[in-house]
């Protein structure tokens, strides 16, 4: 049977990142099909959030997910030294552009990397557009697309979809009637709740820590 997942995340959420790596590896020969919606933590309509000059988030992260990235040998800086955190309106619109052009999953990931590792703005759009032309797309036309507004609507859709309007904290995963909010899920845990999920249709819901619209959780 195959199984449809909803993972709803934003680039500069830590919790995401990890929780996409372990739930990729969890589905890699299956029948089962990801779609990303992307939540914009922090809408343009707010004051960004200083995540590298938080020294109480930085003392966080060291506590709770350093650990983890350690034991993944990611190269994660946290927080990134991206001073204030980057809106990320522009770099989900240009996934959406990216998905058009068979590049999502590819797109994904290098927007986590060139966030998390690189420390890059990926809220500026020559950086986006230097992204898009290293994974292979025409970056004058990726340009064009998000300058224009050509891929908003799917992001508006995205954010008042039925899963999304029911974030309160990120990542938001949907595998079958199991909904998580939150928290960092090992690649054993989403086996043992993808497996559950093709033998049942109870609903469940798990809640941890993870990043709301101002500030993350632990």
């Amino acid at each position: 049977m195959s199984i449809n997942i909803q993972f709803v995340s934003d680039y500069v959420c830590p919790f995401c990142y990890i929780n996409k790596i372990f739930l990729e590896k969890a589905c890699e020969g299956k029948d089962i099909h990801i779609e990303y919606l992307p939540y914009e933590l922090t809408p343009e309509t707010q004051k960004q959030v200083d995540v590298y000059r938080d020294p109480v988030r930085k003392a966080n992260w060291q506590k709770t997910i350093a650990p983890i990235v350690r034991k993944l040998n990611l190269d994660m800086k946290l927080p990134p030294k991206v001073s204030p955190r980057p809106y990320t309106r522009l770099a989900h619109e240009g996934y959406y552009y990216a998905l058009d052009h068979q590049k999502g999953s590819l797109y994904n990931d290098r927007l986590y990397k060139a966030y998390f590792a690189e420390e890059s703005d990926i809220g500026d759009l020559q950086v986006l557009k230097q992204i898009a032309a290293q994974i292979g797309l025409n970056a004058n036309d990726f340009e064009t697309a998000l300058i224009e507004g050509i891929y908003r609507s799917k992001l508006i859709g995205a954010k008042d979809s039925p899963v999304s309007a029911q974030v309160t904290t990120l990542p938001m995963i949907k595998i079958g009637d199991t909904v998580l909010h939150g928290g960092i899920h090992s690649k054993e845990y989403f086996e043992t709740l993808l497996e559950k999920t093709q033998k049942t249709a109870d609903e469940e819901v798990v809640t941890g820590a993870g990043c709301g619209v101002d500030s993350c959780t632990f």
